[in-house]
């Protein structure tokens, strides 16, 4: 595996916070489940829940919408219309110190899903994937 801004994977991570403007209670713990599988799916590192660790996880969400996009063609599902804006920030866990952002991640999409907390939800993980992309990729 190619190393990444947390190292080669040895080293612990945890979130720090997930920063939600919107009023949806579900999509900051959305986001922390995904952030973690991602974690975990590249190794990373080790994730911890809580205590110290070596490097700590800030993900911001500073643009959300969803909305009704209407019908499926075959008129048997709603469509929803999600974008989102994301920044994921990577801090010393002993110093807190900023040691790498993402930059803006923007993405939006229109989804045949379930509702809206579906759409969110498949748009959370493209940008969290795209975050971890570019945090492999930082060198």
């Amino acid at each position: 595996d190619e190393p990444s801004v947390l190292g080669s994977g040895e080293k612990t991570v945890k979130i720090k916070r997930v920063e939600n403007p919107t009023l949806y209670p579900w999509l900051s713990p959305q986001i922390r489940t995904i952030v973690h599988d991602e974690v975990n799916y590249r190794k990373l590192g080790r994730w911890v829940d809580s205590g110290e660790a070596d490097y700590e996880l800030d993900v911001e969400v500073t643009r959300f919408r969803v909305s009704d996009h209407g019908y499926s063609r075959e008129g048997t599902s709603v469509m929803y219309s999600a974008s989102m804006t994301m920044i994921i920030s990577v801090y010393d866990g002993s110093t807190n110190k900023l040691i790498w952002n993402s930059g803006r991640i923007d993405l939006s999409r229109v989804y045949d899903t379930d509702g809206a907390q579906a759409a969110a939800q498949e748009l959370s993980r493209e940008l969290v994937r795209r975050g971890m992309d570019r945090m492999r990729f930082a060198f």
